[in-house]
């Protein structure tokens, strides 16, 4: 009973998100964003040499546009997780029913990441067939499926903490809010790694106050960013592209080299907790949340 009511919900959520706004919203401009630049090559057809340059730029800032909105991906997809049900006024009729919290959170849930995670599968399928040089801006043959996949992981986060906030707020001050604390976390890793000794003054009480909530948004949420110079720098460190200065300024993979095996360790072991724990507090305070 519990998991073919699980199925249901699940395949209820798919059927809804396909035919949201949302969905619709961000794969049109993805398919106009691709045609956009496949009518730049098709304009630099005549020279060959241009074309075989042009193909590169065009195809990097495809995947760049791809890889680098995941966050507001996640926070519209996140914010929309459970509160399209509370907004309908369906979620209590739903929780009338023998089926527990617990299903249905899990339920929503997987069907956003699924829905998340089919939209980078789709837009690298895409990027592949359109640009010839589109394996070589991934990173070679083995990344092709790699690069989605840690696109959807850097996403986790805004996904979980809209959803978070989506409990006590409407859809759009929840995406506010989120974006305003996932913004204030960048910058507190960017000045985090300006002043590497900040943790050890604040241990010695040497720190003020702001120095301390700095350290607690730095460690306290998950890191996209970070996540994503770790795996970056696993994988073998930079693509062709980040070798130009221009085309590095659109990379949604800032390579580290220097990131030895414990620290990246630490930084994938970091961000895995910090999202699980951002997944359940919003599933406890569901759970006790009147309908």
């Amino acid at each position: 009973m519990g998991r073919s009511m699980m199925a249901v919900l699940y395949l209820g959520v798919l059927q809804r998100e396909v035919r949201s706004r949302t969905v619709i919203v961000f794969f049109t401009l993805t398919l106009l964003w691709a045609g956009g630049t496949s009518l730049v090559l098709l304009l630099a057809a005549s020279d060959t040499s241009f074309d075989a340059v042009a193909d590169r730029v065009v195809a990097a800032v495809f995947f760049a546009m791809l890889g680098g909105w995941n966050t507001l991906l996640g926070l519209v997809f996140g914010v929309g997780c459970l509160r399209a049900d509370m907004e309908a006024g369906t979620m209590g009729q739903l929780l009338a029913f023998p089926v527990s919290r617990r299903t249905v959170f899990a339920s929503r849930t997987l069907g956003v990441l699924t829905i998340l995670a089919f939209y980078y599968l789709l837009g690298t399928g895409l990027g592949v067939l359109l640009y010839r040089s589109a394996v070589e801006v991934l990173g070679g043959p083995a990344l092709v499926l790699v690069r989605p996949l840690l696109w959807f992981l850097q996403a986790l986060p805004a996904v979980a903490l809209g959803t978070l906030l989506s409990l006590f707020v409407g859809r759009t001050p929840a995406l506010l809010l989120a974006g305003v604390v996932l913004f204030l976390s960048f910058l507190a890793e960017a000045f985090m790694s300006l002043s590497p000794g900040l943790v050890g003054q604040i241990w010695s009480g040497e720190a003020s106050v702001w120095y301390v909530l700095v350290v607690a948004l730095r460690y306290g949420l998950p890191s996209a960013s970070a996540l994503g110079n770790t795996l970056e720098s696993l994988m073998g460190g930079t693509s062709w592209w980040q070798e130009d200065f221009w085309l590095s300024r659109l990379s949604p993979w800032p390579a580290d080299p220097s990131l030895g095996g414990a620290r990246a360790a630490l930084e994938i072991g970091h961000f895995a907790l910090a999202t699980g724990a951002l997944f359940w507090v919003a599933f406890l305070l569901f759970r006790r949340r009147s309908f």
